[in-house]
């Protein structure tokens, strides 16, 4: 009795702490006033995307393959028709095709802001498509082609946003850097040549930023949202590391009529699966707890205390969350085999075969640790395990949440999409802002798409387009974002 009486008196206090920790549970949201709308040339915004959707500035992976002239076309193309900011920006060109625009702030004791896009887009097959993917065109209030959602879109927003302010005579406080890069698209070497030359020009120069704003994160609607019912900005503050390595198993060749008990083949296909049954280990603390501790409080009730006490039901959570693959990757260091060789001929046995295996590395590890893991996993002498490549990236940590650049975008989403959920996320892609990680004191990963049921799966797949209004209420966020992190200096 004196058992029981214990175990049901350990039960109520952890209930307590379970209600406690549920019912006190603080929002991490903020009332902000709507803005004002800036009146802007719609339809004029409209023909500049689709105009620019046209010039196919497409990256390879096989840099020979480029036709470079099109990047030509699309800086001539931003020069004629914003004219403003030809006129007042101080433009450098990096590395033949990237572009570096300066916009001279008042203060010059104040740190400046970076807003980053990239100009090229990733290959098509139009045979898919129901229109054609550079045709620009404008559809029942649809803009259709490829770089609508990444990440021409963004670009010109941008553009858009500061030839707008230009017209209205405003002068920002904080000097405000552009940074167009050629090609994040390129594959593995992705920003290589230029976000990477961009950001040297910049350390060359000594500036130093407060923070980068790249692309990254989007703003999921009711429908696509974690939180049906309520539209959803995710706002990237870390992100993943990225190291390929290769896997070679080396076996007896000879005739297939009399195989060995280990050929090359099986004993590869044995190292694979060592691997998938060793992964590294998932957790729900770091950037995907963060995520959940901005989203907790917006839960139905079950929801709100499971989140509310992870410290006692993490491994119910992660059960359940592991199974979609967006959160899963934000939980651990992903393992993706991507290319796999043995053999040349049907009756013989390969003396070798190997596989490239693509980790996507979450922070707090490191590209060392992951080939430690793997080599372990397999544990065998015929099993060779090394770098693939010569590009590796570390993660880069996360940048601050109660800082001015996070608070900037924050605030910035609340006044043009009202009734927004905003939280911070892991970005488990790549992007060009890991460039500037010696160029500015935070890094966030951000671009005001409206995703809806879908559209994630539009960019690099087929029938990429954005929604007009989607498009419109991008530049407004650009306009205003720029007001916020740049200070306000308009003459009336």
């Amino acid at each position: 009795m004196k058992f029981l009486a214990g175990v049901g008196v350990v039960l109520l206090a952890i209930t307590s702490v379970v209600l406690i920790r549920t019912m006190t549970l603080q929002t991490k949201q903020v009332d902000v006033p709507t803005a004002e709308r800036v009146k802007i040339n719609e339809a004029s915004a409209i023909e500049h995307l689709s105009r620019a959707v046209r010039i196919k500035t497409i990256s390879f992976d096989d840099p020979l393959r480029n036709d470079y002239r099109n990047l030509i076309a699309l800086r001539d193309f931003i020069d004629t028709e914003f004219p403003l900011i030809h006129k007042n920006f101080k433009r450098t060109i990096i590395n033949n095709y990237s572009l570096l625009f300066e916009w001279k702030g008042t203060d010059t004791k104040k740190k400046p802001v970076i807003l980053t896009a990239h100009m090229d887009v990733v290959p098509v097959e139009p045979s898919e498509w129901k229109h054609a993917p550079f045709s620009g065109e404008l559809i029942e209030g649809v803009i259709w082609g490829r770089g609508t959602l990444d990440d021409k879109g963004s670009l010109f927003s941008i553009l858009e946003a500061a030839e707008s302010l230009l017209k209205k005579g405003f002068t920002p406080e904080r000097t405000i850097y552009f940074g167009f890069g050629h090609d994040e698209e390129a594959g593995t070497t992705g920003g290589i040549q230029g976000a990477r030359n961009i950001a040297e020009y910049l350390k060359e120069k000594g500036i130093h930023a407060e923070s980068v704003l790249d692309e990254g994160g989007v703003i999921a609607d009711e429908r696509l949202s974690f939180l049906k019912g309520k539209k959803l900005a995710l706002i990237g503050v870390a992100e993943k590391g990225f190291v390929t390595l290769k896997i070679t198993a080396s076996g007896q060749s000879g005739h297939s009529m009399m195989p060995p008990k280990d050929t090359a083949i099986l004993l590869l296909a044995k190292a694979i699966l060592a691997l998938d049954k060793n992964k590294m280990a998932s957790s729900l603390n770091g950037v995907i707890g963060l995520t959940f501790d901005y989203l907790a409080p917006e839960m139905p009730f079950v929801e709100k205390m499971l989140f509310a006490n992870r410290w006692l039901f993490s491994p119910l959570i992660q059960s359940v969350l592991e199974k979609d693959n967006f959160i899963a990757a934000m939980m651990h260091t992903t393992v993706a085999p991507t290319m796999i060789q043995g053999g040349v001929k049907e009756q013989s046995l390969p003396s070798s075969a190997s596989v490239i295996i693509n980790f996507r590395i979450l922070p707090g590890e490191t590209s060392k640790d992951v080939i430690n893991h793997v080599t372990r996993s397999m544990n065998d002498q015929r099993v060779k395990v090394e770098p693939y490549g010569t590009v590796i990236h570390e993660p880069i940590l996360l940048s601050g949440l109660h800082g001015k650049g996070y608070q900037e975008i924050d605030r910035t989403l609340r006044e043009i999409f009202p009734g927004v959920l905003v939280a911070p996320i892991l970005i488990t892609g790549r992007t060009d802002s890991l460039y500037y990680r010696d160029v500015a004191d935070n890094l966030y990963r951000f671009a005001p798409y409206l995703y809806s049921p879908g559209d994630d799966k539009r960019p690099h797949g087929t029938d990429e387009f954005i929604k007009v209004d989607s498009y419109l209420n991008m530049i407004q966020f650009y306009i205003r974002y720029i007001e916020n992190s740049a200070g306000h200096v308009l003459s009336k």
